[in-house]
């Protein structure tokens, strides 16, 4: 994600927070997340189309597990963030610097290095909001979404303390 000097990507963040959360899907980690990291938009699409496998595995089956919910919030978190960097480089810099980043993050938003300043209140609540919402979104309950916002905001905070220490907590 490169997020304030971490260096991590939505895999290394969601792989964190998975553990944190739900440390019985850590082994599975892999497996379960690529479908989510290889095509975000099409995994979420059937994530969430109606069951029409006659077998029955539907949403509620695949929501059993937290790995590919876990896995589309991050990405999408780490996605505002690198647009956000990438904002704010264009603000001091211009466009050119903007079309460099496009050119070297391939999308513009799968990692991004900020500047390396600390979390500020309004940043970690922005993050807070948008893994919120994305988690409802995708069939968590409020509580549910809660636990996963809060898992973020805390991997992103005690990566920038193991950063500004010179630590890893990996």
């Amino acid at each position: 994600m490169g997020t304030r000097g971490c260096g991590w990507t939505t895999e290394e963040l969601a792989r964190r927070v998975v553990e944190r959360l739900v440390p019985e899907e850590s082994d599975a980690f892999a497996l379960v997340a690529a479908p989510y990291l290889a095509d975000p938009r099409g995994a979420e699409r059937r994530l969430l189309r109606p069951a029409d496998d006659p077998l029955g595995f539907d949403i509620g089956d695949a929501l059993a597990l937290a790995t590919p919910v876990v896995t589309l919030v991050c990405g999408a978190v780490v996605n505002s963030l690198a647009q956000s960097a990438a904002d704010e480089v264009t603000r001091r810099t211009g466009g050119l610097a903007r079309r460099m980043f496009r050119r070297v993050t391939g999308r513009g938003g799968e990692s991004a290095e900020d500047p390396p300043t600390a979390w500020t209140p309004g940043q970690l609540a922005e993050v807070r909001r948008i893994a919120l919402a994305r988690a409802v979104h995708l069939g968590r309950s409020n509580r549910e979404a809660e636990e996963i916002a809060d898992a973020i905001v805390s991997e992103l905070v005690r990566g920038e303390a193991s950063a500004d220490d010179g630590t890893s907590d990996s």
